[in-house]
């Protein structure tokens, strides 16, 4: 069942292009979560064309701005340029580091009512530590977003310009900051066993056998530990794929395992009535 139109949820989405192009998989995402979801969104560009702004501005806010600070600057931006009169229930923050084949799946999956106060992330990741995965974070609950440690969260934030300063302050730290502050921190993917086995086997597919790997009478005694190890918007991309119709960019450009998503979409039946590979070309163009 469609979700129903949320007046008190805010969406941020944070975009950069060197062209200065938008996506048609995201423009496509907008004008979905403009007429389905909410008409409040704010979309922040650090590199926009004068065209692209015209095709996003009967759907949302657009504001284009210097490049700096990274996505987390642009949330921070989008955030403050929401209605202050409003009092928030959700707060969604998207990047333009994924692609969206299928906005309903999308919004449904994620959106869906949830009894509680927590951030949701689309995915956690182990790397480095256990942390929400920023380019996908919904603040949920009125409570949350009006307490005093969202408000200092933002106001005490700077823009950093340097990439591992960025990972090592925001994506990392807001995890830790909010975790302090006793909020719960969830992840909508909650990879199955089959899920962490795929995402083992990837790993060592792509980065070899551990030393001292352990048998038992022949038998290979596998730690589905090896998939906290990997970035599971790439190992575990079939799950992210169908659960919500997302793509990681960077998995496309960069994993051995790009093919088979790409085979997945082109001949899945899930897939028979969205262009994407249309889409997905487009984005990658």
């Amino acid at each position: 069942m469609p979700i129903q139109k949320q007046h008190t949820t805010g969406i941020v989405i944070a975009h950069y292009d060197r062209a200065g192009k938008v996506a048609k998989h995201l423009l496509q995402l907008v004008r979905y979560l403009a007429e389905q979801v909410t008409p409040h969104i704010v979309f922040v560009s650090t590199g926009i064309s004068p065209g692209a702004i015209e095709q996003l501005q009967p759907f949302c806010h657009v504001i284009s701005r210097d490049n700096s600070g990274y996505d987390f600057w642009s949330y921070k931006v989008g955030l403050e340029a929401l209605p202050s009169t409003v009092s928030w229930d959700r707060q969604l923050l998207l990047n333009s580091s994924i692609i969206v084949l299928d906005p309903a799946l999308f919004a449904n999956q994620l959106l869906i009512p949830r009894p509680g106060e927590r951030i949701l992330g689309l995915t956690r990741s182990y790397e480095h530590i256990d942390h929400l995965q920023s380019y996908c974070l919904l603040f949920d609950g009125r409570q949350l977003i009006q307490s005093s440690a969202m408000k200092r969260w933002w106001e005490e934030m700077q823009p950093v310009s340097d990439r591992e300063q960025v990972i090592q302050r925001y994506e990392l730290g807001l995890s830790h900051y909010f975790r302090s502050h006793m909020v719960e921190l969830t992840a909508a993917m909650q990879p199955s066993a089959r899920d962490r086995l795929m995402a083992a086997v990837r790993s060592i597919v792509q980065h070899g056998v551990p030393e001292n790997f352990p048998t038992i009478d022949d038998h290979v005694a596998l730690n589905l530990g090896l998939a906290e190890q990997s970035n599971p918007t790439h190992s575990m991309w079939d799950r992210l794929l169908a659960q919500f119709g997302v793509i990681k960019i960077d998995f496309l450009r960069k994993s051995f395992f790009a093919k088979q998503l790409l085979d997945a979409v082109q001949h899945g039946p899930q897939w028979a009535a969205i262009p994407a590979l249309e889409l997905i070309n487009d984005a990658l163009e």
